[in-house]
């Protein structure tokens, strides 16, 4: 059974920023590094995204779903808060297509996209998976769990969702994220630790990635949302994250941040 007692010291939730930046704008979360959301036309109804400041241009985290309004808000954003600067790098922490939509758009341009090869592989796959029809194997998945017959008569006719529809092709080449190697991003050097996605298990276990500054800590992180599924254990999302934990890091205390409430999980010292 996994140990799912907090650590010593745990503070709670806490929310350093009471209101989220507005479409279009940024919020600067530490020096050089700006928050902004993109919406997803969904309940959980944004994703959050981060810029960090570089000498030719900014490093970006994260993309949103390929839309054209996403698509706009991105060249608001860098008409604007980024000063026209280029986006010179993009970080994709995982596969999910609010995260990974616009990285072949923003390759396309010139952006270099940095991704752990797990996520792009995962990723590629799925956008090369176009299915006009439900398949057979989904038919038989939702019937076997119960969805009633005349939804899923219904169902079967209809086009399902493809990845491909919210997610820009997927680029050959892609930079490698590797477990334990530092990056450059914003005047900091940051190391990646990769961990589990929502108790999805990958044979490399690199399907998220996580950063941190080795002197002023910063979360680039993926959510944390318990309730995206159903609860398993009382924080399923949070117990895959445990060996990334006990990596080295700075003396400071350690914060982690979630990037869609924009609260503050838990902030303790290593022991």
């Amino acid at each position: 059974m996994p140990d799912d007692t907090l650590p010593d010291g745990y503070a709670g939730l806490t929310f350093p920023w009471t209101t989220p930046p507005a479409e279009g704008e940024v919020t600067e979360v530490s020096e050089g590094v700006l928050w902004a959301r993109l919406p997803l036309p969904m309940a959980l109804d944004h994703v959050n995204i981060y810029f960090l400041r570089e000498d030719d241009g900014w490093a970006m985290v994260d993309t949103g779903f390929d839309t054209k309004r996403t698509r706009a808000i991105l060249q608001k954003l860098r008409a604007g808060p980024l000063g026209g600067d280029p986006i010179t790098r993009l970080l994709v922490t995982h596969h999910h297509p609010d995260h990974v939509g616009l990285a072949g758009w923003l390759q396309s341009l010139g952006t270099e996209l940095l991704m752990t090869r797990t996520a792009w592989l995962m990723a590629r796959m799925l956008t090369l998976d176009d299915q006009p029809l439900p398949t057979p194997e989904t038919i038989a998945f939702c019937r076997r769990w119960g969805m009633d017959a005349d939804i899923m008569a219904k169902r079967a006719t209809e086009r399902p969702f493809n990845f491909a529809d919210i997610v820009a092709p997927l680029p050959v080449g892609v930079t490698r994220l590797h477990e334990g190697e530092d990056i450059l991003f914003g005047g900091r050097r940051w190391r990646a630790a990769t961990a589990t996605r929502r108790n999805m298990r990958f044979s490399t276990k690199s399907a998220a990635i996580w950063c941190w500054a080795a002197i002023s800590f910063c979360p680039v992180s993926r959510p944390i949302l318990a309730s995206i599924r159903r609860k398993r254990t009382p924080t399923p999302s949070v117990t895959g994250w445990r060996p990334a934990i006990g990596l080295p890091r700075s003396r400071g205390p350690i914060r982690w941040c979630c990037p869609v409430t924009s609260c503050r999980i838990a902030a303790f010292r290593p022991g």
